[in-house]
């Protein structure tokens, strides 16, 4: 109870500690994030403690020292480690000195265990805790290290280090199994991102959002805030090694709801290394794809060289250290892709005005046919069924065909490292990354002069400084600057192109073709918007402060950074012309000239909407002057300059209650600026009004610019976001060998930029204008094309930012039994829980029928008009970014991990995950499981759609050996030249499946808010769909694995509208037959890369490396469901509802992304 009672009396005095910090740092910040630490007990051989015990840490790299002494309780720490291997020398009076070598990996701590023998007795030496496998008994962190053995070695497609973040457990990647580029993560094309991720690092840890994982690269945040994905890559060479840190990280971490990735560079030793290299793919080194085999088309073809150096060494012996790398990537590649388009008879059949659109866009291209597919095969009405409608045209584009996307890239790092003296260090280090992608890298079509290309330049500079005050006060000081830039790259001459679609990512029936239009990002133009782009300046200063008195080891420190996010989208710069809510109305539509739905960007030049009349459609004539816009229309400013200021302050503490028992707790509190631009009159956002429920409060709302807003701001920033955590390990037996760890924490997520620069389409500076039920345009100003006059502004869109806002947050715990089975083996039973609240996620709480619904406006007005209302009827769709997001994980992991065992040659890591993740929605912007909305079914129940999460996989297991033969490595002679040398290495993956939803958008009236497939005959069961029937052949690779029972599509009859008299589905009341979100699971996945490596010794610290990697190696195509065709508009009522799925992929750029055999050569000169 004393040790009770002391723990909370420590806590409240950390927690007045963090209150005079934040005062005190005001203008400072930061922590020694990726810096780990030494700690132990000294005793004597009747295992009594020993005090004053003299501890030097040495780094065998670079002879750097530290010193300290053990405490009354015979403990020493010494913390702000740099990754490397060090030798620890514990020496007391009377006895023999104990050395032990141990590897510090990053943010590790490890525990050496010192005995020391009387004067004339062998002392002890031993290597510890390499690679990282040691039992932790320090901490309550579930966590993986990659080592840098396993970052060097293990095969990479596109020798990307964050590759490796799945050899963790408790992550989850969706139905994503390709590596590297292939997976669509870092900008590479979007492969089989259904039910996956490109945020963060392309994985979600811990049951969370990829975005909300946290990415470091050397202690401070690398992360590009508006797409919240990796800042600036650094080559493979160039990294030390990484930690995936997946639950119940200490306080000194934050701005993160999901996990830490926390990335060390490599620096320069008194040994002078390096290495050249080259890896060589080649399309003859790969596998065609499913699709290009079974439609008679050739692979394509494609070279990429991957070149470049690494080279470090001392300046100064014992003093200053250097280490450089740089690499270089070429790609050129093209492919023969398909796409479905209009052939001339369709188009001699269809409306005027659907001619004149192509007449003025296709730029006269004539295409020759693979296949045609008549009218009556689509579903086509008002043209005779035998006409040819669309045709399949295999077009030569410059894409990715399998080594990414056509490029010209090159990566440097440099570092330099300066040992002042024992108690002072230094090191600063460049990264810098710039990559130009070919025009069609980024969208491709058939009407190329829409190829879309693109650029990243990113630049990182860092100086980093730790101090020693004396054996009991350290201090360590970062500070980064950084500048990020990802613009788009096309024809500006094509700016103002409107761009005309059926129906997003509308294909052909049973295939995985996308039907293709004239315009920029044809499949969903809501992906695009040009111009694009715009450098990123982040300032952050990190303080930390260590702290050793007695049993306690306690960490103060503070983090400020100053975001400027300098950022053009031209959202809706090109008129989005969508023909459908899906593909057969879309079809029907281009018929007859109709859209479904116009939107386009103008200047509404300081102009608020008109509201307009909901049951006659007419807007106020004359206009007054407050919603009125002069013709002719031009666009908007697309650019604006967005600041963040944020801080963080924490405090923690290590207390060792008894040599085997550690309680960890402390306490993080951080802020999140609201975003606001230089010229604040430029932000704008919709602020509700009064009323007694949110729904009046949106009819009597209104936009504002921020400082004219009831508000002041752009909206109300949220305090009190403390983040506690406490944890324990206790050492069971004291022997270092078995430990049982769990704790408890929260942790807060900022909200990404792309979410809130949004703000930047609402008026009265910029309106998004949308207009439904319209006809096919050939201008880009639609219904506000003229050339003079004035004209009132229709309803827009609007971007709102809900004025109250959480801030993001999870909630942990965990718990973890540890064993060493054998020398660096350590096999760990892991439980991981999580709780997700107020989750970023937009809807749209704006669609018609919501004022009838929810208000009880009259259907009909006092001239029997009949017309369907909106909450406001001066706007149109209201896109409010919110945070009603909620989820639940929980998780079961068995690691296990080895270095070298028994000496055997054999290192291996080995995660098995048992898992379960519920969410109402999966990402902000629903980019995952091919959602026919945005947002909710319900936009004010979001709990309507709690369900199996999309990226949830029940069971995951990855295991990655690397095996180095021990015969023959030490003979020095012909035997150790032709069977020494040897290496093989591998990474297997398999999974089960991930859940989808079938929607029904026959009766959606507004394109959000659709419907799930409910059957005719009652309830179905939950379903998982496996497997390709016997006998079933495809020529599309397309296969119906299983069918649905026939659905019936439902609809409101209260609730009519023009293009739907019996009623629309959007309101519901939705029957109690419709199946649940993510009710179905499709299959089941697995994959296997390897690599073999040959060293050829030229002389001592000398060789030649031979390597060779396969992935994908034994060319397996897993299953895929095609979720994009799960709608049931697209099947008709009473027939079974088909489940699609296709081999190796979901078809996305062509195929070039899909699961095949991929062959790659490499030879490295090392000194």
């Amino acid at each position: 109870m004393k040790h009770l009672g002391n723990l909370f009396s420590n806590l409240t005095i950390l927690v007045g500690a963090v209150i005079i910090f934040a005062v005190s740092v005001a203008n400072q910040c930061a922590f020694a994030q990726e810096a780990g630490q030494i700690s132990g007990t000294v005793t004597d051989p009747h295992d009594a403690v020993v005090p004053n015990a003299t501890i030097t840490v040495r780094n065998v790299g670079t002879n750097a020292v530290r010193t300290t002494t053990t405490g009354s309780t015979g403990t020493f720490v010494v913390t702000g480690l740099q990754p490397a291997t060090y030798e620890v020398v514990m020496k007391s009076a009377g006895f023999q000195s104990y050395t032990q070598r141990v590897q510090v990996t990053v943010a590790s701590k490890v525990t050496v265990e010192g005995k020391l023998s009387v004067i004339g007795e062998i002392a002890t030496v031993e290597v510890t805790a390499e690679g990282g496998a040691q039992v932790n008994t320090q901490t309550q962190e579930l966590s993986q290290i990659v080592n840098q053995t396993q970052v060097s070695q293990m095969p990479s497609l596109t020798r990307n280090a964050y590759d490796f973040v799945a050899l963790a457990g408790n992550v989850s990647a969706g139905d994503s199994t390709n590596s590297g580029d292939s997976r669509g993560v870092s900008g590479g094309s979007s492969g089989n991102s259904q039910n996956a991720t490109t945020r963060g690092v392309g994985f979600n840890i811990n049951g969370q959002r990829s975005a909300g994982t946290e990415i470091l690269l050397d202690g401070v945040e690398n992360i590009s805030v508006f797409t919240q994905g990796i800042g600036v890559y650094i080559p493979i060479d160039a990294t030390q090694e990484f930690r995936v840190q997946t639950s119940n990280y200490e306080p000194q971490y934050g701005r993160a709801s999901g996990g830490i990735v926390n990335v060390t560079t490599r620096s320069g030793t008194n040994a002078f290394h390096g290495r050249v290299w080259e890896f060589n793919r080649l399309s003859a080194y790969t596998a065609n794809t499913v699709l290009n085999a079974q439609t008679g088309q050739p692979k394509g073809k494609y070279t990429r060289n991957q070149f470049g150096f690494a080279v470090g060494g001392p300046i100064l012996k014992d003093k200053l250290f250097f280490f450089g790398s740089t690499e270089w990537t070429r790609v050129r590649s093209s492919a023969v892709t398909l796409a479905a388009v209009p052939t001339p008879q369709f188009l001699a059949l269809s409306a005027p005005n659907t001619r004149d659109f192509f007449t003025n866009y296709a730029g006269g291209r004539n295409f020759d046919f693979t296949r045609t597919y008549t009218a009556g095969q689509l579903g086509i009405s008002g043209i005779p069924a035998e006409t040819p409608a669309f045709g399949i045209v295999a077009y030569n584009a410059p894409v990715n065909t399998g080594g990414s996307v056509p490029q010209n890239t090159y990566n440097i790092v440099g570092r330099v490292d300066y040992t002042l003296s024992d108690r002072t260090s230094m090191f600063f280090r460049y990264a810098d990354y710039q990559e130009k992608d070919f025009l069609g890298a980024s969208f491709a079509s058939p009407y190329s002069q829409y190829n879309v290309g693109a650029a990243v330049n990113s630049r990182a500079y860092l100086l980093s400084a730790s101090h020693v005050f004396n054996t009991r006060v350290a201090s360590s000081t970062k500070l980064s600057f950084s500048r990020f830039n990802a613009p788009l790259t096309y024809d500006t001459s094509l700016q103002n192109t409107p761009t005309l679609f059926v129906s997003t990512n509308a294909q052909l029936p049973t295939t995985s073709i996308f039907i293709q239009l004239p315009g920029f990002y044809d499949f969903n133009p809501a992906n695009g918007g040009l111009p694009f782009g715009g450098p990123q300046n982040t300032v952050q200063i990190n303080q930390d402060f260590n702290i050793q008195k007695g049993r306690h080891s306690m960490q103060f420190g503070a983090q400020l950074l100053y975001i400027q996010a300098n950022n053009s989208y031209g959202a809706y710069a090109q008129a989005a012309e969508q023909a459908g809510v899906g593909r057969t109305q879309g079809l029907d539509n281009l018929v007859t000239g109709d859209l479904f739905q116009f939107s386009a960007a103008v200047d509404p030049q300081g102009a608020l909407p008109c509201v307009i009349n909901p049951y006659t459609g007419e807007l106020p004539t004359p206009p007054p002057a407050s919603c009125s816009i002069n013709l002719p229309t031009v666009p908007p400013a697309f650019a604006r300059s967005n600041r963040f200021k944020d801080w963080a302050v924490y405090a923690q503490d290590s207390f060792r209650v008894t040599p085997r028992f550690t309680a960890n707790y402390g306490v993080r509190y951080e802020y999140y600026g609201v975003q606001h631009n230089n010229n604040q009159n430029l932000d704008s956002n919709f602020y509700y009004g009064a009323g007694t429920n949110p729904f009046q409060n949106i009819r009597n709302g209104q936009v504002y610019t921020s400082p004219t807003s009831p508000i002041g701001t752009l909206w109300n920033p949220q305090r009190g976001t403390v983040s506690p955590r406490i944890g324990f390990a206790l050492d069971i037996f004291g022997t270092g060998k078995t430990a049982i760890r769990g704790g408890f924490g929260i942790s807060y997520e900022r909200n990404f930029g792309n979410v809130t620069f949004n703000v930047i389409q609402n008026p009265p500076n910029y309106a998004v204008v949308v207009v439904n039920n319209t006809q096919i345009t050939s201008s880009n100003s639609g219904p506000l094309a003229g050339t003079s006059g004035n004209v009132p502004l229709p309803p827009t869109s609007l971007r709102h930012v809900d004025q109250n806002i959480r801030t993001s947050q999870t909630q942990f715990w965990d718990a973890a039994l540890e064993q060493q089975l054998a020398r660096n083996t350590v096999v760990s039973l892991q439980y991981a829980g999580a709780r997700g609240l107020h989750l970023y996620d937009i809807k749209n709480i704006n669609t018609q029928g919501g004022g009838n619904v929810l208000l009880g406006d009259p259907l009909t007005d006092g001239s029997g008009n009949t017309g369907l209302t909106r909450l406001t009827n001066q706007y149109s769709n209201i896109n409010t970014r919110g945070s009603a997001g909620d989820s639940y994980y929980q998780a079961m992991n068995i690691q296990f991990q080895s270095t070298n065992y028994r000496s055997s040659g054999l290192s291996l890591v080995a995660n098995y995950t048992y898992a379960h993740q519920i969410d109402n929605l999966s990402t902000t912007f629903s980019e995952t499981n091919n959602a026919f909305g945005l947002g909710y079914t319900q936009p004010f129940n979001p709990g309507f759609d709690r369900g199996n999460g999309d990226l949830d996989i029940r069971h995951r297991f990855v295991v990655a050996p690397i095996y180095r033969p021990p015969f023959f490595a030490n003979s020095h002679d012909w035997k150790e030249k032709m069977f020494g040398g040897w290496q093989v290495t591998g990474i297997y993956t398999v999974r089960t499946g991930t859940p989808f939803s079938y929607f029904d958008s026959t009766n959606n009236n507004s394109g959000y808010q659709v419907a799930r497939y409910t059957p005719a005959a009652g309830v179905v069961p939950n379903r998982t769909f496996k497997s390709i029937p016997a006998g079933m052949t495809s020529d599309s690779n397309s296969y119906v694995i299983g069918n649905l029972p026939p659905a019936v599509s439902w609809a409101n009859p209260a609730l009519p509208s023009a293009s739907l008299p019996d009623g629309i589905s959007d309101w519901g009341p939705f029957p109690s037959t419709m199946v649940a979100r993510n009710s179905f699971r499709g299959p089941g996945a697995w994959t296997f890369d390897a690599a073999i490596t040959k060293t050829f010794p030229i002389r001592e610290q000398m060789n030649l490396e031979f390597r060779a990697e396969g992935f994908n190696i034994l060319n397996h195509h897993n299953l895929f469901i095609q979720q994009g065709l799960n709608d049931v508009f697209n099947v008709g009522a009473g027939v079974p509802v088909p489940i699609t799925a296709s081999k190796g992929g979901i078809g996305n750029n062509n195929g070039a992304n899909d699961e095949r055999r991929f062959g790659q050569f490499a030879l490295k000169f090392n000194f």
